[in-house]
């Protein structure tokens, strides 16, 4: 067609609920012309479509209706924008079904979902899944502008999975080529326990630090006070709010240097840690060995 052949720099296709990218001939979203379908073309620049012929003939009464308004979207504001990424970790693949990404576009509220993942050995390696998910709403046409950030997000069909979100800002480059590609910012997902522990201090005995590990099962403020054998505070910490996860490793697990709250060396000897996370408190023993 006029205006459109040469001036298209993307497609996008209806599905059931949401639109999907084709990248090329033969792609899963690729689908045959029928009467009813919505597509979005993504034009470098504008200008004028006429179609004129007879009606369809290959209309199907099970066709898709159209998601979008037939007043489109104009390209002189905002372009539909198709996202792609990573979510990258160990049995990544085999915990993939039924995982959802969320992208949430927080200048404009919109949040759309997507499930459909990609099979791309070349692009990304065997620990990872790609996802794509198009940054348009069905409903108000309104799709992601340049400046505007986004938040992407996923859900996992086990409660024992967690990813934390990650944000990015729609660029200039992005609305130009009609796609944002996030495959150095992947997400990772990480376990969530199922119960809260407090673990053993290690080293113990130490001198003068110790790592204290703890799990979470779910999102908590978390307090460390440290006590001598005379039930006296030594020391006290705020951890903070911390998300459910597991906290084990050096750079996670509470750090203590051995001082109390004056900043001074505690002497050697046998001290209590009273861990406390929303609801959950426990207690331990530790010993300073100089």
């Amino acid at each position: 067609l006029e205006g459109i052949a040469g001036n298209v720099s993307a497609i996008t296709v209806s599905g059931s609920k949401a639109f999907k990218p084709v990248r090329g001939t033969g792609d899963a979203s690729d689908i045959p012309i029928i009467g009813g379908q919505s597509f979005i073309l993504n034009a470098r620049q504008a200008a004028t479509v006429v179609i004129s012929g007879d009606g369809w003939y290959n209309y199907s009464g099970t066709a898709i209706p159209p998601l979008l308004s037939l007043t489109g979207i104009g390209v002189e504001d905002t372009t539909p924008v198709a996202l792609t990424g990573s979510i990258v970790g160990k049995d990544t693949r085999t915990n993939s079904g039924g995982l959802r990404v969320i992208v949430k576009n927080l200048s404009t509220g919109i949040t759309v979902t997507g499930d459909e993942h990609l099979s791309l050995p070349d692009r990304w390696g065997s620990t990872e899944v790609g996802y794509q998910v198009t940054v348009v709403d069905v409903e108000t046409g309104q799709a992601a502008q340049i400046g505007d950030i986004l938040e992407i997000s996923v859900r996992f069909p086990s409660p024992l999975i967690g990813v934390q979100p990650l944000w990015y800002t729609v660029t200039a480059e992005d609305v130009l080529r009609s796609r944002v590609e996030l495959p150095a910012l992947a997400l990772v997902p990480y376990e969530i326990p199922s119960e809260t522990e407090l673990l053993a201090n290690y080293p113990n005995p130490f001198n003068p630090d110790t790592w204290i590990p703890y799990r979470l099962a779910e999102d908590a403020f978390v307090t460390l006070t440290i006590y001598d054998l005379s039930g006296q505070v030594v020391r006290r910490l705020n951890v903070g709010h911390r998300i459910a996860a597991v906290y084990e490793s050096r750079s996670k697990a509470i750090h203590w240097d051995g001082r109390n709250n004056l900043g001074e060396q505690v002497a050697s000897g046998v001290y209590f840690y009273h861990f406390s996370a929303g609801e959950y408190s426990a207690t331990r023993r530790m010993v300073i060995l100089k």
